[in-house]
Formats: C-alpha cells, sequence, structure tokens
C-alpha cells in the first residue's frame, strides 16, 4: 500500500512539473508528429507537422498573446507556396519553391502600397 501511494504521489508531482515547464511537445497523429514549442508563459510559440523528423505541411508561428504572426508550408522539410508574415507595420507575401525564395511583397497598413 505504500508503494502504491508513493508510486501516485511521484506520478502527480511529476505531472506537474512537465505541465508547468513550457518546452517543445511532440505527438504522434497517424503517419506524421504535431509539434509545438512553447513561450515561458505557456502560450503556444509554434505549431506544425513533421514527416520523418521533417516540417512537412503547415507551419505557424504565435506571439505571447496568441496571435498569429508567421505561417506557411513545408514540403518534405523545404519551403514551398504562400508564406505570410504579419508585422507591426504590415503584411510580407513571400513565395517559394523548392525552399528558393520566388517574389517578396510587402504590404503596408498605413499607406495602400506594395513593395517588391
Amino acid at each position: 500500500m505504500k508503494t502504491l501511494v508513493l508510486s501516485i504521489l511521484s506520478l502527480f508531482v511529476t505531472t506537474s512539473i512537465i505541465a508547468q515547464n513550457p518546452q517543445g511537445a511532440v505527438t504522434q497523429k497517424e503517419k506524421t508528429t504535431v509539434y509545438e514549442d512553447y513561450h515561458a508563459n505557456g502560450s503556444v510559440a509554434q505549431r506544425g507537422y513533421l514527416k520523418e523528423n521533417k516540417p512537412h505541411g503547415i507551419w505557424e508561428s504565435f506571439n505571447t498573446d496568441g496571435e498569429l504572426v508567421m505561417q506557411g508550408r513545408y514540403v518534405d522539410g523545404q519551403k514551398e507556396g504562400t508564406w505570410l508574415f504579419w508585422q507591426k507595420e504590415g503584411l510580407i507575401q513571400v513565395e517559394y519553391k523548392a525552399n528558393q525564395k520566388q517574389s517578396y511583397l510587402r504590404f503596408s497598413y498605413e499607406e495602400s502600397y506594395v513593395e517588391k
């Protein structure tokens, strides 16, 4: 009985420590792995998917308030397609093909212009 109580107490303490430690977490979901990294305040900093230990699929980054600041897509570890970066001054859109930057557009919130 004493061993059972100590085991349960140990499990509780370990679970509490893990829950309070905002570090990256990896969970298996079918053939891909869900990856999350956390800010010191416990909010999600990054979320994405790994396939064979490489980023694959939608990848997102968040600020400490939980607002989306970056979104893009990886294909077998390489940036592909449209990536968006939200900044205080405006939105940046970058197009990638096989991890190579193809185009860069900057949209300003203050003025209506596009910088290429």
